[in-house]
């Protein structure tokens, strides 16, 4: 989150957990963060309507919600949008987690990024591999 840019930064940026509860575990100590003077909210969301108040989406591979419902809710809403299912990103997320060998690698949509007018820095862009097609829905 410290090397994307939103449009329209509010003072707290709220990150919503779709799925597992392990995943909430994890982010639970970026609440005590503060990231470039924004607060952190961490929220889980058990209802479609629920995520227009989100910045950041983790859709983790246990989630109710199908994809496809999640990025038509978003459309170009400024959102990130990160999923660790295969293919995610090529259906349209931001960022995906997948694995390489016995390694946690990330790949990147600068297309989906800047649909939803998100600025990835280059520093992570750098590190990531790069979606520059998406799959028809």
């Amino acid at each position: 989150m410290k090397y994307v840019q939103f449009p329209m930064p509010r003072a707290e940026l709220n990150l919503c957990i779709l799925g597992n509860s392990d995943v909430l575990r994890e982010f639970a100590g970026l609440e005590e963060r503060v990231i470039e003077g924004r607060g952190i909210r961490i929220h889980t969301v058990d209802t479609i309507l629920a995520i227009k108040h989100c910045d950041v989406i983790f859709l983790s591979r246990e989630s109710a919600f199908p994809e496809g419902a999640i990025l038509t809710a978003i459309g170009e809403q400024s959102v990130l949008i990160v999923g660790e299912t295969d293919g995610f990103v090529a259906r349209g997320g931001t960022i995906g987690f997948y694995l390489e060998g016995n390694k946690v690698r990330f790949e990147i949509s600068p297309t989906a990024a800047k649909e939803r007018k998100l600025t990835i820095g280059s520093q992570l862009l750098r590190l990531a591999r790069i979606v520059s097609e998406r799959e028809q829905l």
